[in-house]
């Protein structure tokens, strides 16, 4: 292939179109008219619509750009709203005149707000477009302030300024419209004109999957250039439609025509196509290749065990968890608040959020937000974006307790197997070489102390960690713990009991001192020390509480829950080996 300059590739999947991607971006040339238009004819103007509909696109790749090409206008778009959105917007205006004109003079950035916005129209001597994108974000971080500084009163003078020379475009999640409610006292011209932006119909569709190619090839220099099937643009139509189901129907198939088009399924279906078709070193992307991905099936189940495996491993158990409530077991999908998932699934209110949040991320796009009625504001109900996509979670949420039930699954043969070599090796102990003996016991202290601290590592993970702590907690997510934690006690039963005696010289004598009676009596030893480090594990189930307290953060609770866990049980072990006769019994250190 040519080298690929400019344009990388025609299709980018769920990333968002910027203004690196207006080359490609295709399908949304009435909305970004109508869109501009509306800029122009209000100072304020609402744009709202589901989430992952492409508000961002359209606003980054589409209106900023025109107006940059097509007028002299100066554009700000902002989206950052977990910082002071004020001094965010000013530092963005600066950017903005700086780029426009390098010699001009800036305001001061001790004037408020709405002074600085003033004063930087005047000095850029045109109209300056403010386009606050994913402003859910912002009245989610900044309640609602009554104070005469604060951005809400600034926004509010700058947009009932008659004579602004400032225009300003909301865009916001539609589930999240009514929380502008907050702003209705102070700018009365609120929902005067507002705009809901929509699926793609199948024109723009079309478009959003034949263009790309035919500005990237030219770009790319491909020879010979890279072409499309009509039939497979006919399929990815109709299974990228909000009514699409692959289930049996007795309904007649519903019409390409007809149909509306998901813009983010589209790009996701076209990406895979693009990488696979590049990958057989194909000039065509064809319909034959969609069926061998599975088509949308296919391409969502390998999608979803892509992102939901870049989970942490207690994200992706309470996701799990979220998705046996929101799909019943016929394939129905449900709607319900986080309040009431964190009821369900018995986990603490914000954790459930915290990955509700993540799964309806646009690269996600495995959830939505809903929006409820009026009367209830304050609340969002979350559901998977489609139906079709119930079967694709439910197998990915079996394949996972597939995989963390098989160790459960094992521990008991692992038991079983020490037993046996318990017996084997106690009863017959001549009939092996010593060396050879002490390996057998060796190999099977070290299997039963692996499965026994893995399995307490993750019940405490399971149980404490994801009901205690409110955020992910980093690098305790997996099994390794309780495995080197395993291994650690097998190595540290050994120094302590055997090599101490001075054998260290004689590896296959140090190994034959651990004899029968020594095997049997660590086994016996081992047992009740881990049934008194398991009480202590339950004991810390208000560690959380306790770290919160100390650390104001609860991901200090799990770590002082789990290693007072670990020093305890390590504390018992040292006693109850290296002090038998404190507790009664008679460990003999030679055979």
């Amino acid at each position: 292939m040519t080298d690929l300059p400019s344009i990388p590739a025609p299709y980018i999947g769920l990333t968002p179109y910027t203004d690196r991607n207006t080359e490609i971006f295709f399908g949304r040339e009435k909305d970004r008219a109508i869109i501009t238009a509306n800029l122009f004819a209000s100072r304020l103007t609402i744009l709202y619509g589901p989430s992952g509909v492409g508000k961002s696109s359209v606003l980054r790749a589409g209106v900023a750009v025109y107006l940059h090409r097509q007028s002299d206008q100066i554009v700000v778009v902002l989206d950052d709203w977990q910082t002071d959105p004020a001094t965010t917007l000013k530092q963005a205006l600066v950017n903005a005149l700086r780029r426009a004109d390098p010699g001009i003079e800036i305001p001061s950035s001790n004037l408020s707000l709405a002074q600085f916005i003033r004063q930087s129209a005047t000095a850029a001597r045109h109209p300056l477009m403010l386009l606050f994108d994913q402003f859910e974000d912002y009245v989610l971080y900044h309640p609602a302030d009554a104070n005469s500084d604060s951005f809400d009163a600034e926004l509010a003078r700058v947009v009932n300024e008659e004579d602004s020379p400032v225009n300003v475009l909301i865009s916001i999640r539609e589930d999240a419209l009514a929380k502008l409610d907050r702003f209705e006292r102070r700018i009365p011209i609120l929902f005067d004109n507002y705009l809901r932006l929509d699926n793609l119909d199948v024109d723009g569709g079309r478009r959003a999957i034949q263009e790309p190619l035919k500005v990237y090839n030219p770009a790319s220099s491909a020879t010979p250039p890279y072409t499309i099937e009509d039939a497979l643009i006919d399929q990815v139509i109709r299974q990228t439609s909000p009514d699409w189901t692959d289930r049996p129907t007795t309904t007649p198939s519903m019409e390409v025509e007809q149909v509306q088009v998901e813009a983010a399924w589209l790009q996701l279906i076209m990406k895979r196509l693009w990488d696979e078709e590049v990958r057989r070193n194909s000039r065509v992307l064809r319909l034959a290749t969609f069926k061998m991905l599975g088509q949308r099936k296919g391409i969502i189940q390998t999608h979803l065990d892509d992102v939901l495996g870049k989970l942490r491993y207690d994200q992706q158990e309470v996701a799990a968890n979220l998705f046996d409530h929101l799909a019943t077991p016929s394939g129905m999908k449900l709607a319900l608040t986080a309040e009431d998932l964190a009821h369900f699934v018995r986990l603490p209110t914000e954790r459930v959020r915290s990955v509700l949040e993540i799964l309806t991320q646009p690269k996600m796009r495995i959830l939505r937000a809903v929006a409820l009625p009026l009367a209830q504001p304050a609340q969002t109900k979350y559901e998977l974006v489609n139906d079709t996509l119930v079967p694709a979670v439910q197998g990915w949420r079996d394949r996972l307790q597939a995989r963390q039930s098989l160790i459960e699954r094992m521990s008991m043969p692992a038991m079983f197997l020490v037993l046996a070599v318990t017996a084997l090796t106690t009863g017959a102990p001549a009939s092996l070489p010593a060396p050879l003996l002490g390996w057998i016991r060796g190999i099977s202290l070290l299997v039963l102390n692996v499965v026994l601290l893995l399995q307490v590592a993750r019940w405490f993970y399971r149980y404490v960690g994801l009901t205690v702590t409110s955020l992910p907690v980093p690098g305790l997510g997996g099994h390794n713990l309780g495995i080197l934690l395993g291994l650690l006690l097998t190595i540290f039963w050994y120094v302590g009991t055997v090599w101490r005696q001075g054998h260290l010289a004689d590896p296959g004598t140090t190994l034959g001192l651990l004899s029968p009676q020594n095997f049997i009596y660590y086994l016996v030893v081992l047992i009740p020390t881990v049934i008194l480090g398991f009480v202590c594990f339950l004991l810390t189930n208000g560690a959380g509480a306790v770290g919160y307290k100390l650390f104001k953060n609860y991901d200090w609770g799990f770590y002082i829950g789990y290693f007072a866990f670990c020093l305890l049980l390590g504390i018992l072990i040292v006693i109850m080996i290296t002090n038998p006769g404190a507790r009664g019994i008679k460990f003999p250190i030679n055979p």
